[in-house]
C-alpha cells in the first residue's frame, strides 16, 4: 500500500519524470496537424511532477471556487488555469507543443471528463499506456471546429488503435456531451473501446481484448473487480442528448451531427431537446435517431458486462444491479458485432445460457464470438439447439475442452455453419485428462463433414481440434483441405494430439493445399517426427504455392525415453533454406 500511494504522487521512475519536466523549453517547432499531438505517457508523468512542485508552493486555487488546493485535488480545469493557460499564451500553443518530443500519432485516444483529479487521470493511463492533451487551450475554436465529425477529436481517434475511457466512481464523465459523442464514435466506427477507473486506491479496467499474457480466464478474474455496481446506474442508462458541454455550440452541432441536420450551428435541436415535447413532430423525429445512439452505447457497456454478471454472486445478465443486459443489447438493432471473449471456464455457463446469448445474434449481426473453453456444463445439447443466422459473416465458435460433446455431434454442428461466412475460427478439442489423453475423441469423420459445408466464400479459417483416427485421418483432413474455395488466403490448423501422424503426412498436407493460400500455420502434437527428406518434398510443394507470404511449422513428436523432436519454422524462406 505504501509503494502504491508513493507511485500515486510521484509515480515509479519520479527522476526520469523531473528530467522530461526540465527538458520543456520553448522552441519554434509547431505541430499544425491537431490529430499528431498526442501525449506520451512520460509526459504524463512530466506533468504529475510539475503538479507536485507547483501546486503548494504556488498557491494554486480551484478555478471552481478559489479554495486553496492539494495536488491531489487538482483537476484539468484547475491546471488549465494555472499552468497550461500561462505556459502557452504568448505563443498561443498546444502543451503539447512545449515538449521536444515533436509530432506523435496517438496509440490509444483517451476520452475523459475534465473534472477528475489529474493524479487518477495518469495513474489510469499508467495502468493502460496510453496518448492524449493536444488542443490548443487559445485557439479551441481551430482545433474543434464546426463539425465535430470532422474535429481533431474525430480525427485522432481514426488514428489510434482504440479508445480508452478514464471513468469517474459516479459515471460524471457520461454526462458531458463529448464524451458521448467520442464513446458513440467508437461503437460505430467498431473500435475496441477500453474502460479504466480509479476506485478504492487503484485503477481498475475492462479491456476489450486480454492483456499481455492473460488468458480469458484471467481477463474475466480481473474484472470481476470494476466497481460495475458503483457505474453500471450511468453507464447502461446513459442519455446522449441530455450531456453537458462547456460551450453550448458545441452540443448544438454534436446534436444536429447525431440527427444528420444542417446546417450544424441551428439551435433547433438543442431547443426540443430541452422543451421535450412529445407532441412535436420534430422533437419525436429526433427522440428516435438519439435512442439509436444511446442504444449502442449501453449494448456497448453490457457487451462488456456479460461474463461478469455470470461469476459475481447473486448477479446474473437478466438483472446486473438493476439491469437487464440481454435486453439492452437486443435494443441496439445497429449492432453488428456481439463477442462473449471471456466466459472461459466459467460453470455457470450452461447449454441454456449459451443458447441464450446465441440468440442475441439477429440479421444484423455480421460479427459473432463466443469463448466457452472449459465450460464443463456444455453438452450436447448446446449443439442441438445452436442456430445461427444464414448472413452471419464472422464466427468465432470455441467449445475447446469440451467434455460433453462428443464427436458425432460436433459432425451435426458442422451442418450448421453459416453459409455467409468469409471468417470461421473454431475449436472442438476434446478435455484434456489426467492422462494426457484428449476426450471425447476426435475422428476424421468430422473433417469430411466440414468439407461438405465450408461456405463458398471463406476467406480465413482456423481450426483445433485433435485427431484420433487408427489410421492417422489423413484422408479426412486432405478432402477437408481440398475443399476449400478459391476464396481462401488464410488456414491455420492446429492438432493439439494427433498421435497417429506419420512425417509424410506433412508432404501430402502440403499438396492439397490451394494455390491462393497467402497464410499458412499447422501445429502438430504426439505424432511421428518429421524428418529432412519429408521437409525437402514440402519445400518442394511451397514453389507451386506463390502467393503464400507467411508460413509457420510447428510440431512436437511424441516422447520417446523424455525426450520430445522438435520442428519450428516461422517463415517460407526459413523452410526453403532447410531444404537447400
Amino acid at each position: 500500500k505504501r509503494i502504491s500511494a508513493y507511485n500515486y504522487y510521484f509515480g515509479a521512475a519520479p527522476s526520469s519524470a523531473l528530467d522530461l519536466v526540465n527538458s520543456v523549453i520553448p522552441h519554434e517547432e509547431d505541430i499544425d496537424d491537431v490529430a499528431l499531438r498526442a501525449m506520451s505517457l512520460a509526459e504524463l508523468q512530466g506533468i504529475r511532477a510539475i503538479i507536485m512542485s507547483k501546486c503548494v508552493k504556488d498557491d494554486w486555487k480551484s478555478s471552481k471556487d478559489g479554495r486553496k488546493l492539494r495536488p491531489e485535488d487538482v483537476n484539468l480545469y484547475d491546471l488549465n488555469q494555472s499552468l497550461i493557460m500561462p505556459l502557452t499564451k504568448d505563443r498561443n500553443c498546444a502543451f503539447k507543443e512545449l515538449f521536444t518530443s515533436g509530432a506523435s500519432t496517438p496509440t490509444y485516444y483517451v476520452s475523459h471528463w475534465w473534472g477528475e483529479s489529474v493524479f487518477d487521470f495518469i495513474r489510469c493511463c499508467e495502468y493502460h499506456a496510453e496518448r492524449a492533451h493536444a488542443n490548443r487551450q487559445h485557439d479551441l475554436g481551430t482545433d474543434l471546429g464546426s463539425d465535430p465529425s470532422q474535429s481533431s477529436f474525430n480525427k485522432a481517434m481514426g488514428l489510434a488503435k482504440g479508445v480508452l475511457l478514464v471513468c469517474d466512481i459516479e459515471a460524471v464523465v457520461t454526462s458531458r456531451i463529448w464524451v458521448d459523442y467520442e464513446l458513440y464514435r467508437t461503437v460505430r466506427m467498431d473500435a475496441n473501446l477500453d474502460i479504466v477507473i480509479h476506485a478504492n486506491g487503484s485503477p481498475h479496467l475492462i479491456a476489450a481484448n486480454p492483456l499481455p499474457n492473460e488468458s480469458p480466464y484471467q481477463k474475466n478474474k480481473r474484472e470481476k473487480n470494476f466497481p460495475f455496481g458503483a457505474v453500471c446506474n450511468k453507464l447502461l442508462s446513459v442519455e446522449l442528448q441530455d450531456g453537458d458541454s462547456s460551450q453550448e455550440i458545441d452540443k448544438i452541432r454534436i446534436l444536429n451531427t447525431m440527427i444528420d441536420s444542417n446546417p450544424l450551428d441551428c439551435n433547433g435541436v438543442l431547443a426540443r431537446v430541452e422543451k421535450k415535447d412529445i407532441k412535436d413532430a420534430k422533437y419525436v423525429n429526433d427522440l428516435k435517431l438519439f435512442t439509436t445512439s444511446n442504444a449502442a452505447l449501453r449494448a456497448e457497456m453490457a457487451c462488456k458486462s456479460v461474463s461478469v454478471s455470470l461469476s459475481i454472486d447473486g448477479q446474473m445478465y437478466d438483472n446486473f444491479y438493476g439491469f437487464n443486459l440481454l435486453e439492452i443489447i437486443r435494443n441496439d438493432k445497429m449492432r453488428e458485432s456481439i463477442m462473449f471473449n471471456d466466459l472461459t471456464s466459467l460453470d455457470s455457463v450452461t447449454d441454456s445460457v449459451f443458447c441464450t446469448l446465441v440468440k442475441l445474434v439477429g440479421p444484423n449481426v455480421k460479427r459473432f464470438e463466443i469463448d466457452v473453453k472449459g465450460c464443463r456444463n456444455i453438452t450436447n445439447k448446446a449443439i442441438e439447439l445452436l442456430s445461427l443466422p444464414g448472413t452471419l459473416q464472422h464466427l468465432l465458435l470455441n467449445l475447446g475442452y469440451a467434455r460433453n460433446i462428443t464427436n458425432e455431434d460436433l459432425i451435426k454442428l458442422m451442418k450448421k455453419i453459416p453459409p455467409a461466412l468469409v471468417s470461421l475460427d473454431l475449436d472442438v478439442c476434446g478435455f484434456k485428462n489426467p492422462d494426457g489423453k484428449y476426450l471425447p475423441e476426435r475422428y476424421g469423420t468430422l473433417l469430411v463433414e466440414l468439407s461438405k459445408h465450408i461456405p463458398s466464400k471463406l476467406r480465413q479459417l482456423k481450426f483445433i481440434s485433435t485427431l484420433d483416427d487408427e489410421d492417422g485421418g489423413l484422408d479426412g483432413l486432405v478432402m477437408f483441405i481440398s475443399a476449400l474455395p478459391p476464396s481462401i488466403t488464410s488456414l491455420s490448423i492446429k492438432f493439439e494430439v494427433w498421435t497417429n501422424f506419420k512425417g509424410h503426412m506433412i508432404v501430402d498436407i502440403f499438396k492439397s493445399l490451394p494455390s491462393t493460400l497467402e497464410e499458412f500455420s499447422i501445429y502438430l502434437y504426439d505424432g511421428d517426427y518429421i524428418e529432412d527428406d519429408h521437409l525437402s518434398m514440402v519445400a518442394e510443394e511451397i514453389q507451386r504455392l506463390d502467393r503464400l507470404r507467411d508460413l509457420s511449422i510447428h510440431s512436437r513428436s511424441r516422447p520417446i525415453d523424455g525426450q520430445y523432436k522438435i520442428r519450428d519454422f516461422h517463415s517460407v524462406s526459413e523452410v526453403l533454406s532447410f531444404a537447400e
